[in-house]
């Protein structure tokens, strides 16, 4: 019986020690700047929808979200033209963006979300270097694929965080 009550007692003391621990002082959550970059022309009711739950799943993350316009930020990286595609952007692209005085941005997540058209594209800037594209394309874009996706972002989001 001292054999059972042994292994139970070191599975229940490896469960406490790898649980999640709350946040304390020194610690401090993960800042993603977010740009919808929607065209204007194609942004819908569904189209902000699906932005705000990918924002939604992301936030639920210990996360601080700042957003920006889609015009600031072009202004921002040298690529002033709208309608451009931002899914090839450089890693470098986003340093003007990502210093904040003191602060920094750890991730910049660009949003392009048409429901209508059963596309969703994303780009990653997380603080280590490189990018992440996300492309999905599927009949439907709704709330659920959203959340998948905004997971998705933030498994990339995170790489590269220094608390």
């Amino acid at each position: 019986m001292t054999r059972p009550f042994a292994v139970a007692a070191l599975v229940a003391l490896f469960c406490l020690l790898l649980a999640p621990r709350p946040a304390s002082a020194g610690e401090r959550q993960l800042e993603v700047l977010l740009v919808n970059m929607t065209p204007d022309a194609l942004s819908t009711g569904a189209s902000k929808a699906c932005v705000a739950a990918v924002k939604k799943t992301i936030a639920a993350d210990d996360t601080h979200i700042t957003t920006l316009g889609e015009t600031p930020l072009r202004k921002a990286v040298g690529k002033p033209k709208k309608g451009t595609p931002f899914l090839d952007w450089p890693h470098t692209a986003f340093k003007k963006v990502r210093e904040r005085g003191e602060a920094w941005i750890d991730a910049v997540v660009l949003i392009d979300c048409r429901p209508e058209s059963g596309r969703l594209d994303v780009l990653v800037a997380p603080a280590a270097a490189g990018t992440a594209r996300i492309e999905l394309r599927t009949p439907t874009i709704d709330p659920r694929a959203a959340r998948w996706v905004g997971a998705a972002i933030l498994r990339r989001a995170w790489a590269g965080f220094v608390p």
